[in-house]
């Protein structure tokens, strides 16, 4: 019948004589037209039987894989022998499996969902293995999908019914994700200390700071004398239990790391320990970014850099596309800036945000966008700013992951209130959030990474609008910052070199006492700046000029303001050229170099405008009688 069609034009041969095509679409459509209605789902199951029958090996069953689903999907309630039925709920998770891997999740969980459907009424006992990959697998794409309520549901049927602690990983993994994403932290947490504690890795309940050191002694005398290629050929990890211990350890990471837990050093050193200790596996490269992340906060850069490095060495010795936007976030996100320029940091950001969404680690790719958002948005114009930042923020939304969706409508509010969308530039509430809100849910959740964010912007507010007293304010709210290896920690010094002096110049009475901070500031700045020039030269520059301003030495001070200036410029910092000239035509004001003083503020405002801070050119322009009233400004 097919050389039949075929010598009348209907059908194609290939030229192995095994494949037949229709010649259009059109003729394939009345030929199944042709099957009476009734008929067509039995048609569907027949032809996908018959294709399971012609595929012999497993190469094949994956290369048609889709084909083999669609026609099943058509039949299946026409299936009535058990062991078919198993059969085509493995067709179904392996579909689901490659719509995954595609991003497809939604194709994805419908076939998780058929295949479920297969299973026997007692499927823990007479289908345990099937069960158990096919719960896991919904449960995974229920987190990617943000259905919380059927992520609960599958995971709760797995932790029931496993048949041993190993069993449960997937799903305690899962579930520890999950409530990163919701902001529940601390459930997190208190879930991952307790499946750590199953598994033979104690944890103290409390943390006491002689612990934290005793384990970084450890970690660091398993270290002692090992080369990079010593590392690297360390033998593969086995144990399954050990396995198991370093997926925990890797997905609770983040839950510890927002909520500034004490746990996030001895986490990362137990990881490097059982690394060293039982072999390496995928989760090692993790370790070691983990690690650079830890030893940046002991302002150890050039070790936090090799580990780093390391890290990203042994994500290409696995070759497991899955580990890639976890391991560069951490190391892009978090170490390199410390001693490559932000601007070398920004394309990797981006490469985690499109590789997380294509494997479905949803949590790392939105965290990386939300680090790529603070990472730029002083460095373009805030109306570019404001629409890139939007769009990350709805993905965000459509994931359901809240706790970025948080952060960044923090940022996007900062935006909002230098572009002058607000009534009230000092205060963070708006369209994007209510700052009084956003409190109390950091607090409520334990996010304290969020609660200081909230601080740390106000007082970015308050400096460049002129509230002295305010920025100091926020400034002393936000000095857990200098005890963790944040990217903000150069830049909290920055602003409060400045606000302190500012503060000295206008109350005499506690001069000693700023100024006394503002050498601590310039002393952290000339470590930071040695470190990584590109970031962080300017910004030392200036609170010298601003130091140099306020002990009447005319010509240093004026050397250090122009250079702090073509540095913020060269680098891209838009805000901190705009802010160096700002204080350059104050200081000229003030040594009676009135042309040049309005010549640079008058740079200054271009400046902003040019950066799209409306709210701020304003300000500038509205003064009635000078210029150079700000410092007398609240």
């Amino acid at each position: 019948a097919l050389m039949v069609a075929t010598r009348q034009g209907l059908l194609l041969q290939d030229g192995c004589n095994s494949c037949f095509t229709f010649v259009h679409d059109q003729i394939q459509q009345a030929a199944y037209l042709l099957v009476p209605e009734e008929e067509r789902d039995k048609f569907h199951l027949n032809i996908g039987r018959k294709l399971m029958d012609s595929l012999s090996d497993n190469d094949g069953i994956e290369t048609n894989i889709f084909l083999l689903a669609d026609q099943f999907t058509r039949g299946i309630y026409l299936i009535e022998d058990q062991d078919e039925k198993d059969e085509v709920a493995d067709i179904f998770l392996q579909a689901a499996q490659q719509a995954s891997a595609a991003s497809d999740f939604t194709t994805s969980s419908a076939y998780l969902d058929l295949g479920l459907c297969l299973l026997s009424k007692n499927p823990w006992r007479d289908e345990y293995f099937l069960c158990l990959s096919l719960h896991n697998a919904s449960a995974e794409l229920a987190y990617c999908l943000g259905d919380w309520k059927k992520m609960e549901k599958m995971t709760e049927a797995v932790l029931t019914n496993a048949g041993s602690l190993t069993d449960t990983i997937i799903a305690h993994a899962t579930r520890i994700i999950s409530y990163g994403a919701q902001n529940k932290l601390n459930d997190g947490i208190h879930t991952a200390l307790n499946v750590l504690k199953s598994l033979g890795q104690p944890f103290p309940s409390k943390v006491w700071k002689i612990t934290v050191m005793k384990e970084y002694i450890k970690t660091r005398l398993l270290l002692r004398g090992l080369t990079d290629d010593d590392i690297m050929c360390l033998p593969s990890m086995t144990e399954e239990s050990k396995l198991a211990a370093m997926s925990i350890l890797n997905v609770a990471s983040p839950c510890i790391f927002l909520s500034v837990s004490p746990y996030l050093p001895l986490v990362t050193f137990r990881m490097v320990q059982l690394t060293l200790k039982h072999g390496l596996c995928a989760v090692s490269s993790w370790a070691f970014a983990s690690l650079g992340l830890v030893l940046i906060g002991l302002d150890k850069t050039d070790d936090a850099c090799r580990y780093g490095e390391l890290a990203l060495k042994l994500v290409r010795r696995f070759d497991r596309k899955e580990w890639y936007p976890r391991v560069n976030f951490i190391v892009n996100g978090c170490i390199f800036h410390f001693k490559k320029s932000s601007r070398v940091c920004l394309q990797p950001l981006k490469d985690c945000i499109r590789c997380g969404l294509e494997i479905g680690d949803i949590e790392i790719s939105m965290n990386a966008a939300y680090y790529y958002c603070t990472f730029i948005w002083n460095r373009i114009p805030l109306g570019k700013a404001e629409v890139e930042f939007s769009n990350y923020s709805d993905l965000m939304r459509s994931y359901k992951q809240n706790v970025w969706v948080d952060f960044t409508s923090l940022t996007l509010q900062l935006v909002d209130n230098f572009m002058g969308k607000t009534s009230d530039p000092l205060i963070l509430t708006g369209d994007r959030i209510n700052q009084d809100f956003m409190l109390g849910l950091a607090r409520r959740s334990k996010n304290i990474n969020l609660e200081i964010s909230l601080f740390f912007y106000r007082l970015i507010l308050a400096y460049a609008f002129n509230n002295y007293d305010l920025a100091f304010e926020m400034a002393q709210k936000c000095q857990m910052y200098k005890s963790t290896g944040v990217y903000r920690k150069c830049v909290l010094y920055y602003y409060e070199g400045l606000i302190v002096l500012a503060l000295a110049r206008r109350n005499t009475k506690k001069n000693k006492k700023y100024i006394k901070i503002a050498r601590v500031c310039i002393k952290n700045l000339e470590h930071f700046a040695r470190s990584n020039p590109a970031n962080n030269l300017d910004k030392l520059l200036l609170v010298q000029a601003e130091f140099a301003f306020l002990m009447g030495h005319r010509e240093k001070a004026i050397s250090k303001y122009h250079e702090a200036i073509a540095i913020a410029e060269s680098e891209g910092f838009l805000l901190e050229r705009a802010i160096a000239c700002e204080r350059t035509a104050l200081a000229m004001h003030h040594f009676g170099q009135d042309a040049l003083a309005e010549s640079h503020f008058d740079k200054s405002v271009q400046y902003y405008s040019e950066w799209g801070a409306c709210a701020k050119v304003k300000q500038m322009r509205d003064r009635n009688q000078t210029p150079f009233s700000i410092e007398e400004e609240e």
